[in-house]
């Protein structure tokens, strides 16, 4: 009698089935010394061509690691120099790059951020925005880097508004959107960056609308928002290298919904199997070179599942091995490189795990 393998692959000659297709293939991982108790984990947060992971762990006493997870399931945990070992204090990392660099920032002792960026042989180079506050909340939050090494993100001043920055070759600069807010918790906030030196993310108007934004590699800045469905808030999330953003937004129903921003301005609505209810909506959190876009809905009910939308396959949902059942638990999508692999958590009991998602 033939095996089962020897069947299936019989089954596939003879009917040249889709259903033959390759099924992805989910790897659950934990940071050592990750905490297991509701809120503490792992957080993976980005994930670049080599399938290497960045992103952070809390452990049992609250203090946040950075890690990075090697192709080959090896995980290493680091700390800034001076990341403070309080409470919601630590070391948070959130972009790698093609060649393994991870740019991030450490909140210290006196809950005032810094900018890193960690080589791969584990040295860390710091550096604050010109015009960053010292206060605690204050100071400079690293999000993104390219593959040249240049760095997006934010820093909070003195008076608790908000800036951008871009910074690489050893210089920084700031920017703010045009119609930036100016009282404490607005301004301008750099999410993402791509190769070509573009950035993302969003403005808060003294409105206080929410649009989102694109900078181009001379500075030039372009907001957009008010769109259907999204007239409260449109937040720019990734962008590709063509130009292309994942975007989200909200109205004033506060169902969120996604979007693909073409380079000629045109909205593309993301469409997930998501509920109606106010808190339920669709995240697009990542978007590659293909222009295929993952993040994760929530449905009736708020439990978080996962998502990739592409022009060949529209919308592929999913959910993660041993990801919790009950509200607001799930799986939770961060990144897609631009092979299709994706990275996440999955919150089950509320505790945090890692994964690797193979297409």
């Amino acid at each position: 009698m033939k095996n089962a393998s020897a069947i299936w692959l019989s089954l596939c000659f003879l009917f040249a089935s889709g259903a033959c297709a390759q099924q992805p293939t989910y790897t659950i991982f934990g940071a050592p010394g990750a905490g297991g108790t509701a809120y503490q984990g792992t957080y993976p947060q980005s994930i670049n061509g080599t399938q290497t992971i960045a992103g952070y762990y809390i452990d049992a006493g609250n203090i946040t690691h950075g890690f990075v997870r090697a192709a080959d399931g090896k995980i290493t945990g680091f700390d800034a120099p001076g990341a403070g070992i309080g409470t919601g204090q630590g070391t948070f990392a959130y972009s790698i790059n093609p060649a393994g660099l991870i740019a991030g920032y450490y909140i210290d002792a006196g809950n005032v951020a810094h900018a890193f960026v960690r080589a791969t042989n584990g040295s860390i180079t710091t550096f604050g925005a010109p015009g960053a506050g010292t206060a605690a909340k204050q100071g400079t939050f690293a999000v993104a880097i390219n593959e040249a090494a240049e760095v997006t993100g934010y820093y909070v001043d003195s008076s608790n508004v908000n800036h951008g920055f871009v910074a690489g070759n050893g210089a920084l600069a700031s920017f703010d959107a045009p119609g930036a807010g100016t009282f404490p918790g607005y301004g301008t906030f750099g999410l993402a960056i791509n190769n070509a030196g573009e950035v993302t993310g969003y403005v808060q108007f003294a409105g206080p609308a929410i649009w989102a934004f694109v900078r181009d590699s001379s500075g030039t800045i372009t907001t957009f928002g008010d769109v259907p469905d999204a007239a409260r808030a449109l937040i720019g999330t990734s962008i590709n290298d063509a130009g292309e953003i994942a975007l989200y937004g909200w109205g004033a129903g506060t169902r969120v919904v996604s979007f693909v921003r073409a380079t000629d301005g045109t909205l593309t609505r993301v469409y997930a199997p998501a509920g109606n209810f106010p808190g339920d909506g669709t995240y697009a959190v990542g978007i590659n070179k293909a222009g295929a876009v993952a993040g994760f809905y929530q449905p009736p009910g708020r439990l978080n599942r996962g998502f990739v939308h592409s022009t060949v396959e529209k919308i592929v949902t999913f959910d993660a091995p041993h990801a919790g059942t009950y509200a607001t638990q799930g799986t939770l999508v961060s990144a897609i490189n631009d092979a299709g692999y994706i990275t996440g958590f999955i919150l089950n009991g509320n505790v945090a795990h890692g994964y690797l998602r193979t297409p």
